[in-house]
């Protein structure tokens, strides 16, 4: 996996929880506890779910805080910054998603060995949208968060429920002032 999802991690990680005990949740994957993560290297896929678990273990979280707190800090705060030009190619959330394949076709080819997620999208008769998530990793849960994520950008809400390990049904629920993702897990 690209070391771009730990490097994020640990940046969602300080964000909430502040970087003094990151060491410990390194070790507690079995990193050593001064690693260093480089976005253009890769990291073992077991190694980044170990870190996962070890995060939220080490803060007793669920799948679904961590999945809302990283959804949120990636699409707003990482991806912007380092993937700005996608963003400005989509006029709606829905639009952006639809171009995931796109954008994980033209990251993943600049990143040796990259296996990036595919998604395929069915409207429903109902205005939802039937989100399919093909991947061997298993992350439907990170993706959940990610998709509220990308409403939160876009400033819509979407109603994301998962369906199976494979499928979610997402309602674009229509436009929405920006909030707070997370703010209740900050440390204060």
């Amino acid at each position: 996996m690209k070391s771009v999802i730990p490097l994020a991690i640990k940046e969602t990680y300080e964000k909430y929880f502040g970087s003094e005990d990151w060491g410990i949740v390194l070790q507690k994957a079995g990193f050593d506890p001064k690693t260093v993560f480089f976005s253009h290297k890769n990291t073992e896929d077991k190694e980044v779910m170990a870190l996962l678990k070890a995060v939220m273990d080490h803060k007793g979280l669920t799948i679904n805080q961590l999945s809302d707190v990283f959804g949120d800090y990636w699409v707003n705060d990482f991806a912007s910054r380092h993937y700005f030009a996608f963003y400005q190619r989509a006029s709606s959330a829905k639009d952006f998603l639809m171009k995931m394949n796109d954008v994980h076709d033209k990251i993943g080819a600049k990143v040796e060995g990259s296996k990036p997620p595919k998604f395929t999208f069915n409207e429903l008769p109902d205005g939802a949208m039937e989100m399919g998530y093909i991947s061997e990793r298993n992350l439907i849960d990170l993706v959940v968060g990610l998709v509220k994520g990308v409403g939160k950008r876009f400033g819509e809400e979407i109603k994301v429920t998962k369906l199976s390990s494979s499928l979610l049904r997402l309602e674009f629920l229509g436009k929405i002032e920006k909030e707070a993702v997370g703010e209740e897990l900050k440390e204060g």
